[in-house]
């Protein structure tokens, strides 16, 4: 019985074998589809790395330009933050940790290696040696993953930036004082247009430029560290929308302008013309100048008024000589007391043509008042006079009043004194290119150039 069982089995066995021999005979493409299968299989092993690699380099090269990106906003925002510095008068240290401390927010990490430099000016690119402009410069190590196949050390990622102050106008008003209400006024029947030029206050107060009356000023833009309550009719900018209060206080131009050298004897002591043609040569005038009628023409050079005060009044004319180099007319104490003179009234019918020279210790500088000066006292210029003026009235340390019905009228003038008033009528001008006079410079926007 055994027997016959192992019979029957074997057979069973020798048909199920031929069975499968004869369907792979009649289909042999279900061989081939096994066969390829199994190739597939092992290449796809052996690729399967290879592709993992090409995958996870092409991301972490994604993520060197995500942080390169990074790493420019970094560099853009700390040329910023460093130039608000600068233009805060910061010294260079300071500049340097707020240009870190900007970029860290930006991702910088200086404790991983990361390095950070700014110079003021440039040192590289479109504006090398312009001290408007500070030029960052930035770097970070980017660590490696399946680039360290290829790469043996780390990506160091570089960015850079400039930014610079944008000059935006210049003034030829500005108000010194630091605190004074209405340092910057307009009153009565004022009509004051400045074609070129902006009005300008460095007082920190809520009234720093200040009106009030039948006023009409126009200007191409108005600027104050504090605030302004004049607005539209009264006020008509050219070229901003509104006035910018909450500026950075201005530079002085003319901080820096040298003392008068004195002679020791006076020219003339208490000069005074009633009336009649006179010619007057630079020089020490003691005791104040004084023009009441005739006309007086002025030499090109140096008026040196010590303790006195400069007045015109009645119908006098004060003229340069033809051909002239210009003058200024400077008001002094070489005592060394704190009166060193006033311009005391410019008025009555007066005409002045005046310009100052455009080379020298003066250039630009038609009259100074030494910094010297009681800022109580006040300059007048008033009552009708017919003045025709080229280049910079400066009293740093006392008001200067334009009253009355005086015609002002030049190619370039400038008004820098502690405060300014107007109260009469005025035309100035900014056409100083060839007038020798220091710009008052309003660089309040910053802008990235690079």
């Amino acid at each position: 019985m055994t027997i016959i069982l192992k019979l029957l089995n074997q057979k069973r066995q020798r048909m199920m074998s031929n069975l499968r021999l004869g369907i792979l005979n009649k289909c042999p493409s279900l061989s081939l589809i096994r066969d390829q299968r199994g190739v597939i299989m092992i290449m796809f092993a052996l690729l399967l790395p290879i592709l993992v690699g090409v995958i996870g380099l092409g991301v972490e090269v994604g993520s060197w330009y995500y942080a390169k990106r990074n790493l420019q906003s970094a560099a853009d925002g700390a040329a910023v933050a460093a130039l608000f510095e600068v233009r805060s008068g910061s010294d260079a240290d300071t500049i340097l940790d707020k240009a870190k401390e900007e970029a860290t927010a930006n991702g910088w990490d200086e404790t991983d290696g990361d390095t950070l430099t700014a110079v003021r000016p440039p040192t590289t690119g479109s504006f090398v040696d312009d001290t408007l402009a500070v030029e960052v410069n930035v770097t970070k190590s980017i660590d490696l993953l399946f680039a360290s196949i290829f790469l043996s050390n780390a990506v160091t990622a570089n960015s850079r930036a400039v930014a610079r102050l944008q000059a935006s106008s210049e003034a030829c008003i500005l108000a010194l004082n630091e605190t004074a209400d209405e340092a910057l006024n307009f009153s009565g029947n004022t009509s004051v247009t400045l074609t070129g030029c902006s009005i300008a206050a460095n007082s920190s107060s809520d009234t720093a430029i200040d009106g009030n009356g039948n006023f009409d000023v126009t200007a191409d833009c108005a600027l104050t560290v504090g605030n302004t309550e004049l607005e539209s009719p009264d006020l008509t900018l050219t070229d901003c929308t509104s006035t910018v209060t909450g500026a950075l206080a201005i530079d002085d131009p003319y901080e820096d302008l040298p003392s008068p050298t004195i002679d020791a004897s006076c020219l003339e002591d208490g000069f005074t013309n009633q009336n009649g043609n006179v010619t007057v040569s630079p020089g020490r005038y003691c005791n104040g100048f004084g023009a009441n009628g005739g006309t007086i023409t002025f030499e090109s050079g140096t008026y040196v008024i010590d303790e006195g005060d400069f007045n015109v009044n009645g119908n006098a004319t004060i003229v340069e000589e033809a051909g002239g180099t210009g003058v200024t007319i400077i008001l002094t104490d070489s005592s060394g007391g704190d009166d060193p003179g006033r311009i005391n009234n410019i008025n009555g019918g007066a005409d002045i043509t005046l310009s100052a020279p455009t080379t020298g210790d003066y250039a630009g500088v038609l009259f100074y008042q030494e910094k010297t000066a009681q800022s109580s006292d006040t300059n007048v210029i008033n009552g009708g006079a017919d003045i025709t003026l080229q280049g910079a009235i400066y009293f740093p340390k006392e008001n200067v009043t334009i009253t009355g019905n005086s015609s002002i009228s030049a190619g370039c003038i400038q008004i820098i004194a502690d405060t300014v008033s107007f109260s009469g009528d005025a035309t100035l001008q900014n056409n100083c290119d060839s007038a020798g006079t220091s710009p008052i410079t309003i660089n309040q926007g910053i802008g990235l150039v690079e």
